[in-house]
C-alpha cells in the first residue's frame, strides 16, 4: 500500500528561528494521522555579547547572553571549554527569558581564564548557537583575585 505524505507549514513566528510543520500521513485505506514537528533554525540565532564578561574564578557568576533567534526548546545550556588537551567543554543549563536574552550560573573555573561562552540546543553538540567569529563580547574572563584600589587622586 502506498502513502502519501502532506506537510502544511505554519507560520513562522516573529524572528523566524522556529517553524512549526504538521505532518499529514494518508494511507491507502483513507486512514490519516497527524504528527507536529517543530524545527529550529539554528543559523538564525546568534550571541551578540555576555554581561557580566568577567567575574572570579573562585565563585559561581549568574551572566546574561545577549543575541537573537533564541527559542525555548526544552533543553538549552551555556557552554565554556575546559582547560584540557582533550578539547572538553563545560555545559550548565541556561534559562530562556525572551527571543533575544538566556540566563546561566558559570561554575567555579580551575583557573583563572579567557573563555569563549557559547550555546547549545537539546543537549547536542550539532545544536551549538556560535558567537561572531569577531565578537570579543562573547567572552568571559576569570580572574583569581577582584580588582584592587591602589589609589585615589582629587582634583580641584
Amino acid at each position: 500500500p502506498a502513502i502519501d505524505f502532506l506537510a502544511s507549514p505554519g507560520p513562522l513566528d516573529q524572528v523566524g528561528a522556529q517553524h512549526q510543520i504538521n505532518l499529514i500521513v494518508f494511507s491507502a485505506d483513507a486512514v490519516s494521522n497527524s504528527v507536529n514537528f517543530t524545527l529550529f533554525d539554528l543559523a538564525l540565532m546568534h550571541i551578540s555579547g555576555v554581561a557580566p564578561n568577567q567575574g572570579l574564578n573562585s565563585t559561581l557568576t549568574l551572566v546574561s547572553v545577549h543575541g537573537r533567534g533564541f527559542v525555548e526548546t526544552g533543553e538549552i545550556s551555556c557552554a565554556i571549554p575546559l582547560p584540557s588537551p582533550d578539547n572538553s567543554f563545560l555545559e550548565v543549563p541556561a534559562t530562556f527569558i525572551n527571543h533575544t536574552l538566556l540566563t546561566c550560573e558559570l561554575p567555579e573555573y580551575p583557573l583563572p581564564a579567557k573563555v569563549k561562552v557559547d550555546v547549545y540546543t537539546n543537549g547536542d553538540v550539532t545544536g551549538i548557537i556560535n558567537s561572531s567569529t569577531s565578537a570579543t563580547s562573547a567572552i568571559f574572563t576569570f580572574y583569581s583575585e577582584p580588582p584592587k584600589l591602589i589609589s585615589v587622586h582629587f582634583s580641584a
